[in-house]
């Protein structure tokens, strides 16, 4: 119980840190939030999935099964002339 309370308000706060760093005002609601987390984290975001909607004023959750569906790294040389 102690542990999915924590993986809730960890969610919560890493949401809104995102929406700080993006200037999206909480009023502003969003589409969705893709999470990644271990299988007992899922469990809890699965649990608390109204709660999470509800705090970060979201629609939908979608439960990523790879770190790939979230993040894309993009490597570009650097340029220089001589």
């Amino acid at each position: 119980m102690i542990n999915e309370i924590d993986t809730l308000i960890s969610i919560v706060k890493m949401g809104r840190s995102a929406r700080n760093k993006a200037n999206i005002k909480i009023r502003q609601p969003l589409s969705s939030i893709s999470i990644y987390a271990d299988s007992m984290s899922v469990d809890s975001v699965l649990n608390n999935k109204e709660q999470i909607l509800e705090e970060l004023n979201i629609k939908t959750v979608t439960i990523c099964k790879s770190r790939d569906d979230i993040v894309m790294f993009n490597i570009k040389p650097n340029s220089f002339s001589a």
